[in-house]
């Protein structure tokens, strides 16, 4: 694939992917994931540089690049006054030198979409990362064919975070990475586990690595990563700052990065559930933790028995193809789960919990 974009250009990028507008209170994408991905795939495969090609080349492209219907005609508009308007995009070129000089401050490395090195399971899902930025050292092609997503609510029952814990762990001890997201509760154990286990585990965050680590509680314990040779991971520009739909769009990397998740518990509602509807979507493992016989509250495990069928799932449930819900796996302990990553990693674990 030859390279149309400068490292500057995929900063703008960046930018733009990070860019919002508060309406009503809330914070909503200046220009929606799926539309910018769509729009930078098309000018590679057209080889048309949306910074530096003509104006009426640039509307061309954006053009072609959607279907011509009633729910993507005002879309187009949006994405047509993002790349054409030169004002916005002044104010975007201005911003790339204090990104890149954060990156070196901060000691952040990045890797592009047209580069070699860009993670192939990331490639393979629908809204691939246009730029990745991490800190630490991010796991090969081959080390992620033994990768998983310890996931998980962040209230959570002692009984779930001490299975979040020996899952993380005896992940670390077989050389499975444990890709998560820093959040607290199941998140926060199962990366404790991976760092007892010998530190194969990394993060992926909802803003960028020169801000403040979110939750802040979980500070230290992102250094710990970083220390024991894992990673901290955003699509976002360095300075980024943490927003709502940012951890929705983070959850499909966790899944995306990883050849499967594992969910230790989940409510009825969650972030949790956008990663496993993720997951799903990109064709890959979802396990499940199933409490059986054990004495918890319902409503804290609620989206465990929806996920395997044990309840009905409400209208408004997350994952809502029962197609899609007949393809999880329930797994009742650790013992259980490393079984069926046995099978799928092609190597005998030790189960020896």
């Amino acid at each position: 694939m030859s390279i149309i974009y400068t490292d500057r250009d995929y900063f703008k990028l960046a930018l733009i992917n990070a860019s919002f507008r508060q309406i009503n209170g809330y914070s909503q994408p200046k220009l929606e994931l799926h539309l910018l991905t769509s729009i930078f795939k098309s000018s590679l495969a057209k080889r048309v540089n949306l910074f530096t090609a003509p104006e009426v080349e640039v509307k061309a492209l954006i053009a072609e690049s959607f279907p011509r219907n009633s729910y993507y005609q005002g879309r187009v508009e949006k994405v047509a006054d993002v790349f054409c308007n030169q004002q916005f995009l002044a104010r975007i070129e201005e911003q790339v030198e204090e990104e890149m000089r954060l990156c070196q401050e901060y000691e952040i490395k990045y890797i592009t979409y047209q580069e070699q090195v860009y993670p192939t399971l990331l490639k393979e899902i629908k809204l691939s990362p246009i730029i990745l930025f991490y800190q630490g050292q991010l796991p090969t092609d081959q080390e992620l064919e033994r990768s998983l997503a310890v996931i998980g609510a962040r209230e959570v029952e002692e009984l779930g975070a001490k299975l979040a814990y020996q899952v993380g762990k005896k992940l670390s001890e077989e050389g499975w990475w444990n890709i998560s997201g820093l959040a607290a509760g199941c998140d926060r154990a199962g990366h404790q586990g991976s760092l007892a286990g010998g530190g194969l585990t990394g993060a992926v965050l909802a803003h960028g690595l020169a801000s403040e680590i979110y939750p802040p509680e979980n500070e230290k314990l992102a250094a710990e990563i970083l220390e024991a040779g894992g990673f901290l991971l955003s699509e976002l520009p360095p300075s980024t700052e943490p927003l709502a739909h940012f951890f929705k769009w983070r959850d499909r990397l966790q899944s995306g990065l990883a050849r499967g998740v594992f969910v230790v518990e989940t409510a009825r509602r969650g972030g949790t559930l956008y990663t496993v509807n993720y997951a799903l979507r990109q064709g890959k493992k979802v396990y499940v933790w199933d409490p059986q016989e054990q004495q918890l509250p319902e409503e804290m495990i609620e989206g465990n028995l929806i996920l395997l069928g044990s309840k009905d799932a409400p209208d408004n449930f997350q994952v809502s193809s029962k197609q899609k819900l007949e393809q999880v796996i329930g797994v009742g302990s650790a013992a259980e789960l490393l079984e069926e990553l046995a099978r799928l990693g092609g190597k005998q674990m030790r189960l020896n919990l």
